[in-house]
């Protein structure tokens, strides 16, 4: 892997992405595709995009978009051995590099950040990141195989420990190039602090205003929601108080009602919030929880 430059930021930029791209493209080409979604995010979001180590034929549609120079990249070559180097690769990375608020993949890159926050002994690794952001997610691969030399990919039955950080699915039904496999991902995935964000754009990064900022809402959520995995991982930390003190602040009974059914094992009912009560409640996490460091 070898990283990209990080993308401009302001001086306002708190929350920190890490971004894969997909097979048969490149960081340039992923951030291209994100475009509208960084946008909506705002400025308080900075993206680490990291290439992949190995060079790759253009996937399809890719020349008629971004024309015919481009140097794509696949983050193995189809090897068990090379998937392997992958996720350490990706795991010595975060270590490195980290924490991030998130990791955002598109479809094989997707499937490389579940493939290592799948992976029980990464541990510490995957404590320096918050969220995963998963678009057009394929299948992680089974570590279990790859230790036998077999590239095999991991159905939701043979995973013996769920994601249990918050995630967000962006997935089509129209997807004809992976059917299925975004589902199936998102099974992987502990439903108390899992969001989905049904997009029509098939196997491709959403672009439609209404579908983009339904996935950025989702984001946004997903980057607050995780004291919620903390609780679930028997742990808090000191920023997490911060945050539910800022919620109980903010919102009075509401939100203490709120809090009482989600400790009680009722979930994060995400549905019930307005927009503009999640914006509120967003501004005074970010004022006072100092997560970015």
């Amino acid at each position: 892997m070898s990283p990209a430059r990080p993308s401009p930021v302001g001086t306002t930029a708190k929350f920190k992405v890490l971004c894969l791209h997909g097979i048969g493209t490149n960081s340039e080409i992923f951030e291209a595709q994100t475009a509208a979604l960084r946008y909506q995010l705002g400025d308080e979001y900075q993206y680490d995009f990291l290439d992949g180590a190995h060079p790759w034929p253009t996937a399809k549609g890719i020349d008629q978009l971004f024309g015919d120079h481009q140097v794509c990249y696949s983050y193995f070559n189809g090897s068990a051995e090379s998937a392997m180097t992958a996720v350490n690769d990706l795991a010595d990375y975060v270590m490195e590099n980290g924490p991030f608020d998130a990791v955002m993949g598109f479809s094989l890159g997707a499937a490389l950040a579940a493939t290592l926050l799948l992976r029980a002994e990464k541990q510490q690794a995957i404590s320096h990141i918050k969220s995963a952001i998963f678009i057009c997610g394929t299948l992680p691969c089974d570590w279990d195989e790859l230790r036998r030399g077999n590239m095999h990919v991991l159905q939701p039955e043979d995973v013996k420990g769920m994601i249990r950080i918050p995630t967000v699915h962006a997935w089509s039904a129209n997807d004809v190039d992976y059917p299925c496999q975004s589902i199936l991902l998102m099974q992987m995935c502990h439903s108390t602090v899992r969001l989905e964000a049904a997009h029509s754009a098939g196997h491709c990064v959403p672009s439609q205003v209404k579908e983009v900022a339904a996935l950025a809402n989702c984001i946004q959520l997903a980057v607050i929601m995780r004291f919620l995995a903390r609780r679930l991982a028997m742990s808090f930390w000191w920023d997490d108080w911060t945050i539910l003190g800022a919620l109980v602040f903010a919102y009075g009974l509401m939100t203490t009602t709120a809090l009482v059914s989600t400790v009680g094992g009722a979930g994060y009912h995400v549905y019930e919030y307005s927009m503009e009560q999640l914006e509120k409640f967003l501004q005074a996490h970010r004022s006072d929880s100092g997560c970015a460091s």
